[in-house]
C-alpha cells in the first residue's frame, strides 16, 4: 500500500529517523543497536503532485536493530520491490514496540509481512 503525505504527516506521531540506503550490495554498517520498530520503504516521487510517494514494504520490531539487520529474512525480497529507505522509531519498552508495530501493519498492510493483524 502507498502512503502519501497525510500518511507521513501521521507517522510523524511516532517521530521515525529516516536512513537512506546507499545498495551496493554489501551489508549495510553503521545501524544503530537500539531497540525500536523499523519499517522498509520505497520512496518514489510523484509526478503529478510533487509530492513524495511511498510505499511500505515491511514493518517490524526489533530489541537492536544492528543485530536484526545482519542478515534479515526480508533483505532481499525488500531489495527485490525497490526497497531504498528504513524508517526507524526508537522504542526502548517492548509492548509499546508491539502496539506500534501492530497499528502499522494493520494501516499500511506491508506486502512482506507475513502475519496477520485483526482489525480490533
Amino acid at each position: 500500500m502507498n502512503y502519501m503525505w497525510r500518511d507521513i504527516k501521521w507517522l510523524e506521531k511516532y517521530d521515525f529517523k529516516i536512513f537512506r540506503l546507499a545498495v551496493t550490495g554489501e551489508p549495510v554498517l553503521g545501524w544503530p543497536t537500539d531497540p525500536g520498530v523499523d519499517m522498509f520503504a520505497r520512496l518514489e516521487q510523484d509526478h503529478r503532485t510533487n509530492f513524495p510517494d511511498y510505499s511500505v514494504l515491511y514493518v517490524g520490531e526489533t530489541s537492536n536493530l544492528f543485530n536484526r539487520m545482519s542478515g534479515h529474512d526480508k533483505e532481499k525480497a525488500a531489495l527485490n520491490r525497490g526497497w531504498n529507505q528504513l524508517h526507524f522509531h526508537y522504542e526502548h519498552d517492548e509492548n509499546t514496540r508491539k502496539k506500534i508495530e501492530k497499528e502499522l501493519i494493520r494501516h499500511f498492510n506491508p506486502p512482506l509481512n507475513d502475519q496477520v493483524v485483526l482489525p480490533w
